[in-house]
């Protein structure tokens, strides 16, 4: 999964993002937990809709601007 950000306040981007929003299927809920380095952005998602929950690998994100 690539994820791209604009800004120049990389410190401000590390930790804890969540969301949950309801959706056709039920409510989704997500939380980003990210590391900037430089330009490089890393970290993972974690992810629950309805019964399932799962994690993705953030490998490719690039900080910009």
């Amino acid at each position: 999964m690539a994820l791209s950000v604009l800004g120049s306040a990389r410190a401000a981007i590390d930790g804890q993002w969540k969301t949950e929003f309801d959706t056709q299927v039920g409510v989704q809920k997500d939380i980003y937990v990210l590391k900037a380095d430089g330009e490089k952005l890393t970290g993972k998602a974690v992810w629950e809709r309805a019964d399932q929950k799962g994690e993705t690998e953030l490998t490719e994100g690039k900080i910009t601007g």
